[in-house]
């Protein structure tokens, strides 16, 4: 949702965001995340943490994110099944409404 609000209020072109290397590995959580791309950020001690880490850029043009959606909607909606929530069912109609309406100011 954040990435619709984002695009759709400010007119961004891109969507970014920087991941820990747990959960870069993740492949569940890095399609979640719905960015197209993850290049190495960074490498060595994260004082936070007291412990070396390692960072991934990740990033999305506006079409890429455009692009995807369908992909996290699907997800939400597998999630909403596996755990019945009604919570989820709603998110996932509201991304794909904001969806549409986005991809109408393309």
């Amino acid at each position: 949702m954040a990435k619709i609000l984002t695009m759709e209020l400010f007119g961004s072109d891109w969507d970014t965001g920087i991941v820990l290397s747990n959960s870069a590995r993740r492949r569940d959580l890095m399609a979640a995340y719905g960015f197209a791309k993850a290049e190495l950020c960074y490498c060595g001690f994260f004082p936070p943490l007291h412990r070396d880490e390692t960072f991934f850029l990740v990033r999305s043009t506006r079409e890429q994110t455009l692009q995807d959606l369908p992909n996290v909607i699907a997800a939400l909606g597998a999630a909403r099944e596996s755990e019945g929530g009604e919570e989820v069912e709603h998110e996932a109609r509201r991304l794909e409404r904001s969806m549409c309406e986005c991809r109408r100011g393309l």
